[in-house]
């Protein structure tokens, strides 16, 4: 069943794009795919390198069908050989990674103007249909994904793909290919520095109550006109455009300044408005003030810390609840340390309980350098970096205040 299934769509991807009819327009870019939304979806989120587009047709069609869009991938080995060795690139854990069977191994096709394989597989609940592109000196991969335990479902998901998604997979423009970029060349503007703020933001627990937590909000300007929401990988030297398009990173693009008004446009074609009040930035009753990273060979000494807990969800027939945190301590002569904890305990209605939990400890070095503090640990695992700045109410590393 599955296997024909698969043939069909082969044979729809493979006719010419103008038998196809066009979705409505709507043009989005991940990367280095730029794309045409198919009418009924979101352009959904951005999880660490994979766009998640999600489903949002009439009458719950198609509920949990799903597009998933990679970051690129240098060239290394076939074509196919890429494929399979990433079947499982839009696992939800180890577990469904493991779980991948092959139902249709990979296909030979030639659609959006390069050459391309196609392969079907299960993975825990769900069927997907991987595709990935040739462009020569990288690939891309894109996959649709639908429920695949209930056969009409499947069948349903297969009718979509086959209506709105498969000519969203033929008609796909590739930057590094010749693409038209949806991010506009950067052109000189006054704002340079970081703008930083703050704001409290309203979640809610396990046991539902309502938590108050203080977001930060970091935005970075150059004045070649790019910025950066968030917190640079390379600190604040230059954006390397390039380099952020290729890791499919969707914070960073170009800004311009129209009276009171600086237009943001994001690598992904979205937008966002920010209003110059004297000296600052705002937007949505935040405030951006210019804030100064520390300076290079910076040394210090002070804690950061930070403390989580919430009960169980009502109702869930368990008391207790789940807690965290964690304290790391600078030094003048450069070093660090540093300790974790976390854990949970519980008591069910019927009777009986449990208690789990789990702490570290850590230290080493830690340097200043571009606006960023990277803390390199003793027992050689992976450095980390994260932004350094001064404020008007102390220093602060990260998201959290140094004590």
């Amino acid at each position: 069943m599955i296997r024909s299934i698969l043939t069909a769509i082969a044979g729809l991807l493979a006719q010419p794009a103008a038998v196809l009819a066009p979705p409505v327009p709507g043009q989005h870019q991940f990367g280095n795919v730029v794309y045409t939304l198919p009418e009924g979806w979101n352009p959904g989120r951005d999880t660490g390198g994979i766009q998640v587009i999600t489903s949002d047709l009439p009458d719950d069609l198609c509920e949990y069908c799903y597009i998933y869009v990679s970051a690129g991938f240098p060239v290394e080995g076939s074509l196919t050989d890429f494929l399979i060795a990433h079947q499982s690139q839009f696992a939800d854990d180890a577990d469904e990674a493991a779980s991948v069977e092959v139902m249709s191994p990979p296909d030979l096709l030639a659609f959006s103007g390069h050459p391309a394989a196609m392969m079907g597989i299960t993975i825990g609940s769900d069927f997907q249909v991987l595709v990935a592109y040739d462009l020569g000196d990288r690939y891309e991969l894109l996959a649709f994904e639908v429920y695949g335990y209930d056969q009409d479902a499947l069948n349903e998901g297969i009718g979509v793909f086959s209506e709105t998604v498969s000519p969203m997979f033929d008609s796909l423009q590739f930057v590094s290919a010749g693409g038209q970029s949806l991010l506009p060349a950067p052109m000189p503007g006054s704002l340079s520095g970081m703008y930083w703020g703050t704001s409290l933001e309203q979640s809610f627990g396990l046991d539902m109550m309502i938590r108050y937590d203080l977001a930060h909000h970091n935005f970075f300007f150059w004045p070649d006109g790019q910025f950066y929401d968030g917190s640079p990988p390379m600190g604040v030297l230059p954006l390397d455009r390039m380099r952020l398009m290729a890791m499919a990173d969707p914070d960073f693009g170009v800004y311009r300044q129209q009276g009171s008004q600086v237009l943001l446009t994001y690598a992904t074609g979205k937008t966002l408005t920010l209003t110059m009040s004297g000296a600052d930035l705002t937007y949505d009753d935040v405030i951006l003030s210019l804030t100064p990273v520390l300076a290079d060979g910076s040394r210090f000494s002070g804690t950061i810390s930070s403390f989580y807990y919430s009960g169980f969800t009502p109702g869930a027939g368990v008391e207790g609840g789940v807690s965290s945190w964690s304290e790391t301590t600078f030094y003048q002569d450069g070093s660090y340390t540093g300790s974790s904890f976390g854990g949970a305990f519980g008591s069910f209605d019927q009777g009986g309980g449990f208690t789990t939990s789990a702490d570290s400890a850590t230290g080493g070095q830690y340097e200043v350098r571009d606006g960023l503090i990277i803390s390199t640990p003793a027992d050689g695992s992976s450095a980390r970096a994260a932004l350094i700045f001064n404020t008007a109410q102390g220093m602060v590393i990260g998201d959290r205040s140094l004590e």
